[in-house]
């Protein structure tokens, strides 16, 4: 006698549903996403221990006792493992952006952080060296505040310059960083004047209390005994090494793999004239952009007004004002239609041409500005002027 299983009629539900979510999510991943997250990783580690300096303010004990928690957790193999990844990812990443970016106009935020970020491994380079590099070549590998804060408050005084700005450049390159990211969350709002003390207070704490631990510290080296067991110099000969790398061989590198990002830019732009070029025609003025480009990036590239910045702008405007954003805001006409003047030219949609204002109301142009700013949320608006100037 044989018994048939019973068909199976039900469906499961929750893989099947699952597994799309996941693809979709990863799909939606990019490389803004990615810079972000390697950028917030590190920016807890800066956070952690500027905070670990802090406590010098209270006592040279307190800053022991955190630092034995901070060098727990960020030695967690995986941990540890996440924090270097991310440190590499966002400096490649930092080097793509410079390659694929195709002008220079930066506003001033993002011209100050572009150039403290570009100087915070030269700044860091000398510590990392002491406090990492010698562990790994020597297996010296300092677990207390003793060491370093005697080394550049007695031994190296001109480090405490050096760290002081390696600390402020750090820390206003992710302040600006998370402001960028921050701004348009519906609670920045009521938690700016919040975020902006802890930003302002923290790095002069953190001095001032590396300060005070240093002068702790200087006080107890007195005692023979206290100094033989927490504080170990750096032998002439390895540090002679130590200063080698990170002060010669390390900015060499540095230079060079910036070098090779420009180099890279060159060899783009000859291949892309080699292809072919296409005018551009605006009202003002006539410009040569390569194949492929379209007519968005064009507009970016060369500083001209676009009619779906115009449309954006207006409905974040009337937003922001509380009025409906369907009101026509035809106060100011943006840039005209432009034309290419070959066949070659990328085709554009035709949302892309409308010219949002300056027309009568009973032109079809007109009605185009209505229905689009319709659709555009002031939400939405202001994402897209963010990402687009975080690209360009």
């Amino acid at each position: 006698m044989s018994v048939e299983a019973p068909a199976i009629t039900g469906v499961n539900t929750f893989g099947v549903g699952v597994a799309p979510s996941i693809a979709n999510w990863l799909r939606s991943i990019g490389v803004r996403q990615v810079r972000l997250a390697c950028g917030l990783v590190m920016f807890s580690y800066i956070f952690s221990h500027f905070f670990n300096h802090a406590l010098g303010n209270v006592s040279y004990a307190l800053m022991e006792k955190w630092l034995t928690f901070h060098i727990w957790w960020w030695r967690i193999p995986i941990v540890n493992v996440t924090l270097y990844a991310a440190a590499a990812i966002y400096f490649s990443l930092g080097l793509w952006a410079l390659y694929q970016r195709r002008h220079f106009r930066y506003t001033v935020a993002e011209i100050t952080q572009l150039l403290l970020g570009l100087s915070i491994p030269l700044w860091l380079a000398s510590h990392f060296g002491v406090v990492r590099l010698a562990g790994w070549i020597y297996g010296r590998d300092p677990v207390n505040y003793a060491a370093p804060l005697f080394a550049y408050w007695v031994l190296r005084q001109h480090m405490i310059a050096v760290q002081f700005t390696l600390l402020t450049i750090a820390w206003t390159h992710a302040c600006i960083g998370l402001y960028f990211w921050l701004r348009l969350k519906p609670f920045f709002k009521w938690a700016a004047p919040i975020l902006l003390a802890v930003a302002v207070l923290l790095p002069p704490l953190a001095m001032i209390g590396a300060h005070h631990g240093a002068e702790e510290v200087t006080v107890l080296a007195k005692d023979p005994q206290w100094r033989a067991e927490h504080i170990k110099p750096t032998p002439p000969p390895q540090r002679a090494v130590l200063d080698e790398i990170t002060l010669f061989y390390f900015p060499i590198g540095y230079a060079a793999a910036l070098g090779l990002v420009f180099v890279a830019r060159g060899v783009r732009s000859l291949r892309e004239r080699r292809r072919g070029m296409v005018t551009v025609s605006y009202p003002d003025k006539q410009v040569r952009v390569p194949k492929g480009l379209s007519i968005l990036e064009a507009s970016l590239r060369f500083k001209v007004p676009h009619a779906s910045f115009a449309a954006a702008a207006h409905a974040a405007r009337h937003a922001a004002s509380g009025l409906s954003a369907t009101a026509p805001a035809c106060r100011a006409r943006p840039a005209a239609k432009p034309s290419c003047s070959t066949a070659s030219a990328p085709a554009t949609r035709q949302s892309d041409w409308r010219a949002s204002c300056g027309h009568r109301p009973t032109s079809p142009s007109f009605r185009s500005c209505r229905r689009m700013s319709a659709r555009i949320s002031s939400a939405t608006a202001a994402a897209s002027i963010s990402a687009r100037s975080a690209m360009w």
